[in-house]
């Protein structure tokens, strides 16, 4: 993955309002939402892996598994 060092700089003062964000999208019915939330789940996980296993995980699994 490419990335400026501006666009790391902004993902990681803003990654748990994205991470909100991103997970307050798992509710909807769209194919096209729940296919985009299956590509960006694992790319903000290993992003900041330390705070997505204790804040998300749980949370996306269980999504992952429904």
């Amino acid at each position: 993955m490419l990335e400026s060092a501006y666009s790391r700089e902004i993902l990681t003062e803003n990654y748990i309002n994205i991470c909100d964000n991103v997970l307050e999208q798992r509710t909807s019915k769209s194919p096209y939402v729940q296919q985009a939330l299956l590509h960006i789940l694992p790319r903000l996980a290993a992003f900041n892996r330390e705070v997505f296993v204790q804040r998300y995980l749980q949370e996306c699994v269980s999504h992952l598994l429904s």
